[in-house]
C-alpha cells in the first residue's frame, strides 16, 4: 500500500478549519432569518382560532384518526396542542363503534374517558354503531356514553331495535336527554331480527319520549308503533319503512312539522296491527319541504294541503298529481325534483301551471325527453322566475336508439329563451354505468371477452350522448357571455 502525501493531508484540515468560521457565520445569520419570519396564524387570539379548528372537524361524527382533527392538530406545533386541549367542542364530535374490534378508532376505549373529559360539558353529537349480536355484548364504551346523555344534541344509533331494552341503557337514557335536539334511529343493523308482526308484543320505544328540545327525528326500518316520540314538537323528520296509512297519520301527530322525507316504503309482508284509515288531512301551514322517494307515498298527494310548501320531490312513476298543484298557493312552491325517468312532461306541465314562482328545477330524465323538456320549459309563461335547472339523464345503455334524439341544437335555443328570462345555470349529467356484467355477452360475438366487449359499447354509447364540435362551440359561447353552464357524463365534463 503507497504511503499517503502527509502534507497534503495538513493543507486540507488547515483549509477545513479555514472553513468553520465561515460556517458558523452563516447559520447565525439563517438562523436570525429563521427568528424574522412572521406566521401571522399563531398571533391569533386564541378564540379565534378555536372557531377556525371546529371548521377542520369532519363533516359527520367519526371514528378519531390521527389524520384528521382534533388529533392532528396536536401534532402542529406547541400553541395549536393548547389551544386544541382548551377547546371543549372540538372533543364533542366522534363515534363509537361495536362489534366489529376496536370501537374507538386506533386509540381503543380506554382513551374515551380522556376524550370525554376533553370534552367537558359542551353538548355532544354522536355516531353509535353496534354489530353485535345482543345488547348482553354491548361494548363498556356505550355505557361510559350513555352516562353522558344529558349532554346529548345529536346522536345517530345504528343498533339493533332489542338494544334498548338492556336494564343499563333503561337507567341511563330515561328521562335524561334534556338536551336533545336531533336523533337518529337506525333499526336496519346486523343482529336485528324483530318480526314487526310481534311489535305490539313487546311495546314501543318510550326512552326518547320526554325530550323537550328534540325537533328533528330520523327512523329507518322502524314502523310507526315501534316508537314513542314527543310528535307534537317535531320540525324535522325522515322516515324510511313507513307504509301509506302511517305516511300519512304521523302528519297528523306532528302539526308543526316543516321538513318531511319519505325513504323506501315498508317492506312487503309487513303487518302492523295499529288501525288506520285514510282522510284527508286539515291544511298544514307549516310544512314547507315534503320529499317522496317511492312509490306507493305519492298517493298521499290526494290527502294533503300545503299551502306554504316550497319544495316538492316526486318519486317515480307519480302521474296524477294535478288535484294536489292546484291546492298549492300559487307563488309559493321554488324548488321541484321529479324523479321521472319516462315522460315527466305531464306532471311538470301542471308544476308550472299553479307555480310560477318556480326558481330550482331539478329531473331525472331518459335522453329521449331532454330537448322535449327543455322545450316546454322555455315556452311556459310561468318560468320568469326560473333560475336554475338540473337533469340527470340516465337511459338504457343498451338502447343507442334512445339517443337519436339528443337534440343539442333545440337545447342551445332553448337555454336562450330562458336566459333572457331569469335562467343562471343548466347542468346536465349523463349517467355512465361502469358495467352491466350480466348482459354483456349479448355485446360480444362469443362471449369470450367480457370486457372488452363492454369497453366497445361503453365507447359507442358514450359517442351517442356526446355532442358535436359544433355544438360544443355554441353552448361554450352561452357560457362565456357568463352563463353557468356544464354537460357531461358522470366521468368527464364536455361543456
Amino acid at each position: 500500500m503507497p504511503r499517503p502525501n502527509l502534507q497534503h493531508l495538513r493543507d486540507r484540515l488547515a483549509h477545513l478549519n479555514s472553513q468553520i468560521p465561515l460556517l458558523e457565520a452563516e447559520r447565525k445569520a439563517i438562523r436570525k432569518t429563521l427568528s424574522a419570519v412572521f406566521y401571522p396564524v399563531l398571533d391569533l387570539p386564541s378564540e379565534v382560532t378555536s372557531e377556525i379548528f371546529l371548521h377542520c372537524l369532519p363533516d359527520a361524527p367519526s371514528v378519531p384518526s390521527s389524520i384528521t382533527a382534533p388529533l392532528l392538530l396536536l401534532k402542529i406545533c406547541r400553541r395549536w396542542r393548547d389551544v386544541a386541549l382548551k377547546t371543549p367542542a372540538l372533543w364533542a364530535s366522534f363515534a363509537v363503534h361495536g362489534g366489529s374490534g376496536r370501537t374507538f378508532g386506533s386509540l381503543g376505549t380506554d382513551h374515551l374517558s380522556r376524550w370525554l373529559q376533553r370534552a367537558g360539558a359542551a353538548l355532544l353529537n354522536l355516531s353509535l354503531v353496534y354489530r353485535g349480536r345482543g345488547s348482553s355484548s354491548f361494548p363498556e364504551a356505550f355505557f361510559q356514553i350513555f352516562g353522558h346523555a344529558s349532554q346529548w344534541r345529536r346522536v345517530h344509533f345504528v343498533v339493533p331495535f332489542g338494544c334498548f331494552s338492556h336494564p343499563r341503557v333503561q337507567a341511563a337514557l330515561r328521562g335524561n336527554v334534556t338536551s336533545l335536539e336531533e336523533l337518529s334511529l337506525d333499526a336496519n343493523a346486523p343482529g336485528n331480527t324483530m318480526d314487526w308482526r310481534y311489535v305490539s308484543d313487546i311495546g314501543p320505544l318510550t326512552l326518547f319520549a320526554k325530550a323537550p328540545k328534540l325537533r328533528m327525528v330520523s327512523l329507518i326500518s322502524l314502523p310507526l308503533s315501534c316508537v314513542s316520540l314527543p310528535w307534537a314538537q317535531l320540525t324535522s323528520l325522515t322516515a324510511q319503512s313507513f307504509d301509506l296509512e302511517e305516511a300519512l297519520n304521523v302528519l297528523d301527530l306532528c302539526p308543526i312539522l316543516a321538513y318531511y322525507r319519505l325513504g323506501y316504503p315498508a317492506e312487503a309482508g309487513r303487518v302492523s296491527r295499529r288501525t288506520f284509515s285514510l282522510f284527508p288531512l286539515p291544511p298544514l301551514p307549516h310544512l314547507k319541504s315534503l320529499l317522496l322517494e317511492y312509490q306507493p307515498h305519492d298517493q298521499l298527494l290526494r290527502y294533503l294541503t300545503l299551502p306554504n310548501l316550497t319544495t316538492l320531490s316526486l318519486p317515480p312513476h307519480t302521474y296524477d298529481a294535478y288535484s294536489f298543484f292546484s291546492r298549492l298557493s300559487p307563488n309559493g312552491l321554488r324548488k321541484l325534483h321529479l324523479r321521472q325517468e319516462t315522460h315527466p312532461g305531464d306532471i311538470l306541465r301542471d308544476a308550472l301551471e299553479f307555480s310560477p314562482a318556480l326558481s330550482d328545477i331539478e329531473l331525472d330524465v331518459c335522453p329521449s325527453d331532454v330537448a322535449d323538456i327543455m322545450h316546454l320549459i322555455s315556452a311556459s309563461p310561468a318560468t320568469s322566475h326560473l333560475q336554475s335547472i338540473r337533469m340527470d339523464v340516465k337511459g338504457d345503455p343498451e338502447s343507442l336508439y334512445e339517443y337519436d334524439s339528443l337534440n343539442y341544437t333545440a337545447l342551445l335555443r332553448a337555454l336562450v329563451i330562458l336566459k333572457k328570462k331569469a335562467l343562471c345555470s343548466c347542468h346536465i349529467t349523463f349517467a355512465i354505468p361502469d358495467s352491466f356484467e350480466f348482459q354483456v355477452y349479448d355485446y360480444s360475438d362469443d362471449g369470450s371477452d367480457r370486457e372488452a366487449a363492454w369497453s366497445r359499447h361503453k365507447k359507442r354509447y358514450i359517442s351517442a350522448i356526446r355532442p358535436n364540435a359544433s355544438d360544443v362551440k355554441k353552448l361554450s359561447e352561452l357560457r362565456n357571455e357568463g352563463f353557468c353552464i356544464s354537460i357531461g357524463s358522470t366521468q368527464e365534463r364536455w361543456i
